[in-house]
């Protein structure tokens, strides 16, 4: 798949000046002082190093050995891993204990109270590892908190957030969202992974959300390029709201330069209130647009194209996984994170 693509166009405007003949005796005339050049925006740092393939896995195998259900030790032991990780990174990591469940929201401060949001959710169905739903994306959201932490300190906060009990109805993540609304909390942008392991190249391999075809004026690009891409399920799905347009317009940008297919669609807010918008409304990025936050969901599609998703017809385990598909997402993200965390650089006047 492509994602849109910008077209610059240059022009040159040359202005010919002739002089008339001048006189021996004549002084020469002075040169025409050139404008100035215009300002240009001081050049934003990079990360300071690329996400690691052998972090990413050694957390993934952890977390996807076991189901992870309120009532299995292993969600236990996976919040302790998360501790682990990154308590040593300077993150503050308060849980958040919202009756029913415990969400662990892991805090880097920033100059300003504006957060940059990284989430994805920790809980699996019963009697299912969830290796890519979501073992993927807690693994991924950890690789990003090291890369952020190791490439501050940023103008605004990064927030990591691993939410409970999505799978019985986003229950983890609208409670944290309700309570940020009600506490006046600002969030600049949300990336949430849900499912970023699987791909599929062969032809047919993916499919589309019921319905999603008839909102072909919204999605019409989208529509076109997937067809003629003969609906391989070899790309990620960006999905947003419109308050999110310049952070997909960002990580359509950083996967084109690493060569990751992505598939963006932005809903317009009165797509969502139909079926469509139950359809895409199925992941933790929806909290936060009921909220009225902007979000947006990184993910392989699951059941889109895999019968792997909550061990429908296989069982979701480290087996058929793509590690590089991962890990090229996980690094996307985190370069359009950290660009979004510093301040918005002032016009730098050139040199006199």
């Amino acid at each position: 798949m492509t994602g849109t693509t910008g077209r610059l166009l240059l022009g040159l405007l040359g202005t010919a000046l002739g002089l008339a003949s001048l006189m021996a005796c004549q002084t020469p005339a002075p040169k025409p002082t050139p404008p100035p050049k215009p300002a240009t925006p001081a050049p934003l740092k990079a990360l300071s190093q690329e996400a690691s393939h052998e972090r990413y896995l050694k957390d993934l195998t952890f977390i996807a050995s076991a189901q992870r259900t309120a009532d299995h030790p292993h969600l236990k032991d996976v919040r302790d891993h998360i501790h682990k990780v990154l308590e040593p990174l300077g993150y503050q990591l308060p849980r958040h204990d919202y009756g029913t469940g415990t969400n662990i929201i892991a805090t880097l401060p920033g100059d300003s109270p504006e957060l940059v949001h990284i989430s994805a959710h920790m809980d699996s169905v019963p009697g299912c590892p969830g290796a890519d739903d979501n073992a993927t994306g807690v693994a991924g959201v950890l690789e990003i908190g090291r890369l952020l932490a190791a490439s501050g300190p940023h103008h605004h906060s990064v927030t990591l957030a691993f939410w409970d009990e999505e799978e019985k109805g986003l229950v983890g993540s609208s409670a944290w969202t309700a309570q940020a609304r009600a506490e006046g909390a600002q969030i600049k942008a949300a990336l949430v992974f849900d499912m970023i392991g699987y791909r599929d190249n062969t032809p047919g391999s993916q499919r589309l959300p019921p319905g999603v075809e008839r909102f072909t004026p919204l999605f019409g690009a989208q529509m076109r390029a997937f067809k003629a891409n003969e609906r391989r399920a070899d790309f990620v799905a960006a999905l947003a709201d419109t308050g999110s347009s310049a952070v997909v317009t960002a990580l359509i940008a950083r996967a084109k330069a690493r060569g990751l297919p992505m598939m963006p669609l932005v809903v317009p807010s009165l797509a969502l209130k139909t079926d469509l918008g139950s359809q895409l409304g199925r992941s933790d990025h929806a909290s936060f647009w009921n909220q009225g936050y902007p979000a947006v969901l990184l993910s392989d599609t699951g059941e889109l194209r895999t019968g792997r998703y909550h061990c429908m017809f296989q069982v979701d385990d480290m087996k058929g996984l793509d590690h590089r598909f991962a890990v090229d997402i996980i690094q996307v993200t985190a370069e359009v994170a950290y660009q979004t965390l510093q301040k918005a650089p002032s016009a730098r006047s050139p040199a006199p």
